[in-house]
């Protein structure tokens, strides 16, 4: 049953017909059958967002939308949140085990979306079964990427980054590393093509690569990805660099990418700039009023935007924004989101050994958090706390094998 449970925190989208949320909270799950002890910062940090749900709905008088808003926003925000604590609760055999376990899953991820781009078997009833809301066939049949086990091909992407990049910052290393990234970025390009996963995955890449005498590497990686590119002109991806190249100006670029992004750029500009100009934000679960409110705030001609005319036939509608961060901003405002940020770094503070890995996927789930996904996806933190976990592990048993057991216990503190 642990395995079993274990397995599904790297299988968000995962609801079995549920719930009707993108999300389904197996970490609070896992975290309420598992854990027995608590981060004390975690707890302070979930009592600000508990907080400030239950002043929204005071000031809303208890409104039963209201009450369900509130009760998925705080749901989501916890759901995270208990990806970290389950990592910090851990032993490092037990962080071990999970290590393992994500390393399944990614495997599984990789045969599934082979599976799914190859139609060698039909396999759209069993994510019908697991997935709802997913599409398989007729997002492939539409030109779009393989979900894996995910709704939609972009969260299936993401989570494929950070399940990649967690593995390949442990215990994977420096083995057969370039032909595995060039796998990795293949994979992303011809089989998810999802311009957000590319992005992400160029953006990790770019990370471990930033020496310049990884130059050359750099370079074969850049031919490989506009190799893969053209060898898929229909994909996402392929549209989305040419439509660009075909764009002169800059702002028009920008704009062009904004506009192709759904609501994604839009959610996250006019949710940070909500978040600076209201520092304590607007309430958890007030985002259906507190979205428009950003979007006419800043002074974004939203009209020019397709998202609405498809979502809403061109009217001003509610949307919840990309990101953790932005999503933190527009709810509990900059002061909010600094400290819960500050929150997060003493709850994990004692599992941190800052060796180049941990500072490589520190950057890596800031801009994730900033710009990619669903705030209720626990995946990010599992993977920060699971690299955090695996080199401090490492750094303490190197330390202890050096100058013995009373030795280390000194160097360690």
């Amino acid at each position: 049953m642990r395995t079993f449970l274990s397995s599904l925190l790297f299988f968000p989208s995962i609801t079995f017909g549920l719930l009707t949320a993108e999300i389904f909270p197996w970490a609070i799950l896992y975290a309420l059958v598992y854990v027995r002890r608590y981060s004390i910062p975690l707890l302070l940090v979930m009592s600000i967002l508990i907080a400030s749900g239950v002043s929204v709905g005071f000031s809303n008088g208890f409104h039963t939308n209201t009450n369900s808003d509130v009760i998925r926003s705080l749901g989501a925000y916890i759901n995270a949140l208990m990806g970290l604590q389950i990592v910090i609760a851990a032993s490092a055999k037990e962080s071990a085990r999970l290590l393992r376990v994500l390393f399944a899953v990614l495997l599984a991820s990789v045969c599934m979306g082979l599976l799914q781009s190859s139609a060698l078997l039909d396999v759209d009833w069993l994510i019908q079964a697991l997935i709802p809301r997913g599409q398989t066939d007729a997002l492939l049949d539409s030109g779009r990427g393989a979900t894996l086990f995910a709704a939609e091909p972009a969260r299936a992407g993401v989570e494929l980054v950070l399940m990649y990049a967690t593995c390949r910052l442990t215990f994977l290393g420096r083995r057969n590393s370039i032909a595995l990234d060039l796998f990795f970025l293949a994979f992303q390009v011809l089989i998810i093509k999802s311009a957000s996963a590319v992005a992400l995955s160029v953006l990790f890449l770019g990370i471990i690569y930033a020496n310049l005498k990884y130059v050359w590497v750099v370079i074969t990686l850049s031919c490989a990805a506009g190799l893969f590119i053209a060898l898929n002109p229909d994909s996402r991806v392929a549209l989305l660099v040419h439509g660009i190249f075909e764009i002169e100006g800059l702002s028009e670029a920008l704009f062009y990418l904004a506009n192709e992004s759904g609501n994604r750029i839009l959610s996250i500009y006019t949710f940070m700039y909500s978040g600076l100009s209201q520092p304590f934000g607007a309430g958890v679960g007030a985002w259906p009023e507190s979205s428009i409110q950003a979007i006419i705030a800043s002074g974004v001609d939203w009209t020019q935007f397709r998202y609405f005319t498809v979502v809403s036939d061109g009217e001003l509608s509610p949307f919840r924004g990309s990101g953790l961060i932005p999503n933190l901003m527009l709810d509990i405002g900059v002061v909010g989101t600094i400290v819960l940020l500050i929150g997060i770094y003493f709850a994990i503070s004692n599992r941190v050994y800052w060796c180049r890995e941990a500072k490589q996927v520190s950057i890596l789930i800031f801009f994730k958090m900033l710009m990619f996904g669903s705030p209720g996806d626990p995946i990010p933190f599992l993977a920060l706390a699971l690299v955090f976990s695996y080199h401090s592990s490492l750094h303490q048993t190197m330390v202890l094998r050096k100058y013995g057991k009373e030795a280390a216990k000194i160097h360690i503190k």
